[in-house]
């Protein structure tokens, strides 16, 4: 991992995605579920900009780039299917 890298990984990104839907997942309607979600996957799309900008500030190699956007894409494609089905 390159200088500066581990700041990213280890800031917590993918922890907060996973911590608002938790949070989400405890509320009674799917209002409620829906608004935890939607502020889950807002949180996914941030953690892929960070990735992109550390990227091209060369603060991450090619591979761990792939690997961690690859990561939050799939979290973020998942949280997306179940935002669709509360609807």
């Amino acid at each position: 991992m390159r200088k500066g890298s581990a700041l990213l990984t280890n800031s917590g990104g993918q922890q907060r995605v996973l911590w608002q839907t938790l949070r989400g997942h405890r509320k009674s309607t799917n209002k409620d579920k829906s608004r935890f979600i939607n502020i889950a996957y807002s949180t996914g799309l941030e953690v892929i900009s960070f990735l992109v900008l550390t990227r091209d500030l060369d603060l991450l190699s090619e591979e761990e780039y792939i690997e961690l956007r690859h990561q939050t894409e799939k979290i973020t494609n998942q949280l997306n299917a179940f935002y669709n089905s509360l609807k």
